[in-house]
């Protein structure tokens, strides 16, 4: 078979999904498949290249007009003709240039015809383009969906949220052959959407848990250029952005500060809530106790000086970064979203906090920091539930559905 795997996203980094990419190739090569992965821009990272063509997938980039993006700008899907953002009427119109993007669409076909591809597979919903392409020639199509479609109970959903969330993330699922779905809540959701339950299919994220281990990481490299020494490290790996809900992360930090004045807390990554949280730093008077490092390539080394990985977010698929924490021995503090429950288990890998509420976070992070051998114990579990996070499980079952379809 011959595979396109649409990207609606640039890459910058040889991070998690470029891991992942390279797995895939490796596992489509290995069955005599060929994969093709098309991207908004040409990925940075040279290393993610040379490992691509080393298991002979071709890049081709169609959005030269997105290579200019940056994380601080905001979600690489936020993207658009300026003219876009003036009103929200117009901002209604985002939903219909990501489906009908002629320029794309174009690029895309040519492509398609190029590498007489018999199977599209769409990823992030501005590449929902892809699909409808797909449908037009005849080919069989997928898409992956990885975040919740909302983070609101869908009763409450306003009549024009509703309509903007079905045109975007809903209408498209009409033209697609199988929706391959990253967690449980997001099939529940489709489900409830009115999508056929025989067309979804669940396929658990994953990471390269070889790659994510604290016996590969450079634990004290990163101390020293941190200047951290026996500090008790708090810290947050990601994009900067809404769904991560790192002011309240602040908050709950500033709070441990008084009773553990010389805790840190580490935010590794960039995006569109950056300067809002630098602000909040000044406000909180924690310029001393945060370390903002800004993106970064060695994700595992900096994971490794953690002693807890805190999550506030307001909702997730199922969160690589944490899968990542967890592989390398450190225990994730994580907010009650749906999909948590999918990924830690109180007690063994972590805890989940029910509550919005500052002062339960405040008290667990303090428990653990004065109770070193109960954190010890939990470190060791959390190492050992690793295995379950394995991205060749992924990437095997994703190849099945493309065999199954034929």
């Amino acid at each position: 078979m011959r595979i396109i795997r649409v990207m609606g996203c640039p890459s910058f980094r040889y991070a998690s999904q470029e891991r992942y990419l390279v797995k895939f190739a490796s596992d489509c090569k290995a069955l005599k498949h060929q994969l093709s992965i098309v991207y908004e821009n040409h990925p940075s990272s040279s290393s993610f290249q040379d490992k691509l063509k080393s298991v002979s997938a071709d890049i081709f980039t169609i959005g030269p007009k997105r290579s200019k993006w940056k994380p601080s700008e905001g979600s690489p899907g936020n993207v658009y003709p300026k003219f876009l953002n003036l009103s929200p009427l117009l901002s209604f119109l985002k939903q219909i240039y990501w489906f009908f993007n002629i320029r794309k669409i174009t690029n895309l076909q040519r492509i398609i015809q190029s590498q007489k591809v018999d199977i599209i597979h769409s990823y992030f919903e501005p590449s929902n383009y892809a699909i409808l392409l797909g449908k037009l020639q005849s080919k069989k199509t997928f898409v992956t969906i990885g975040n919740p479609i909302t983070n609101k109970n869908i009763s409450k959903l306003g009549f024009f949220e509703f309509i903007g969330i079905f045109w975007l993330a809903i209408f498209p699922l009409y033209f697609v052959d199988k929706i391959i779905v990253l967690s449980n809540e997001i099939r529940s959701q489709l489900i409830s959407f009115g999508i056929n339950k025989s067309r979804i299919s669940i396929i658990h994220s994953g990471i390269d848990t070889k790659y994510f281990s604290r016996d590969m990481a450079r634990t004290k490299d990163i101390k020293s250029e941190l200047g951290i020494e026996d500090e008790f490290i708090i810290g947050f790996t990601g994009r900067l952005d809404k769904q991560k809900n790192l002011i309240f992360t602040l908050e709950i930090f500033a709070e441990v500060l008084k009773t553990l004045p010389s805790a840190k807390l580490i935010l590794v990554g960039d995006g569109s809530m950056s300067q809002k949280i630098k602000q909040k730093i000044r406000e909180l008077d924690l310029e001393q106790n945060v370390i903002m490092t800004g993106l970064r390539d060695d994700i595992r080394d900096i994971l490794s000086v953690f002693n807890l990985y805190l999550s506030t977010s307001l909702y997730e698929g199922k969160s690589s970064s944490v899968m990542e924490s967890i592989s390398l021995g450190v225990p994730v503090l994580s907010s009650n979203y749906k999909s948590a429950k999918e990924t830690i288990v109180n007690g063994v890998n972590g805890f989940i906090i029910k509550s919005q509420n500052k002062k339960d976070f405040t008290d667990k992070i303090i428990h653990l920091e004065r109770n070193r051998n109960e954190l010890s114990r939990l470190v060791e579990t959390t190492q050992n539930y690793s295995a379950c996070f394995d991205f060749s499980i992924r990437s095997k079952r994703t190849i099945e559905e493309y065999v199954m379809s034929k």
